[in-house]
Order: C-alpha cells, then structure tokens, then sequence
C-alpha cells in the first residue's frame, strides 16, 4: 500500500505550501471576489434606495447610510487584499534575506 504515489495531494490550486501562500490564496480566491459580487449588488440596492426614496427623508437616509456602507465594506474589500499583498511580498523578502 505504501508506494511512491501514496502522498497527499495539495487540494488547493496554487500550491499553498506555507500559511501566508495559504492566506493570499483564500483572499485572491475567495474573499475578493465574493465581496466584490456582493459589493456591485450592494451599490444597485442603494441606488434602488435612492430612486424609491421620492423625496421622503427617512428613506433618503437610509438610502445614503447604504451608500456609505457600502464604500466602507468595499474599501475593507480592497485593503484586506492590499495588506495581505504587503505581508507576503515582506515575508518573501525575508525568506530571500536569510
């Protein structure tokens, strides 16, 4: 049973070897483009919002609390990826300096 092909293969596409290869690729694959679906449906929900409003200011405010929400889970969208970015370009630079 114990043959030269017996090992486990790495499920991941991408070849997520060490945690910070495995947290970029769970960010790249996963996070990123899901907040980004629910990010652009967000943005059409708060334009419905603004359009459905017709003037009435407690739908108006909801409406603009929806906007600023939205820019905000999409800026946390965005610099989650960029600072994951960061960690692995510093580790990899480590890595290359010992």
């Amino acid at each position: 049973m114990g043959g030269a092909g017996s090992g486990l293969e790495n499920p991941l596409r991408g070849n997520a070897n060490t945690i910070p290869d495995l947290l970029m690729l769970i960010i790249e694959q996963f996070v990123v483009p899901i907040g980004g679906v629910i990010v652009v449906f967000m943005f059409i929900y708060s334009g419905f919002l603004f359009v459905t409003a017709q003037g009435n200011s407690e739908k108006l405010q909801k409406a603009k609390d929806s906007f600023i929400y939205t820019i905000i889970g999409a800026a946390l969208v965005l610099g989650a990826f960029a600072i994951s970015s960061i960690i692995q370009n510093t580790v990899e630079q480590i890595k290359t300096a010992l």
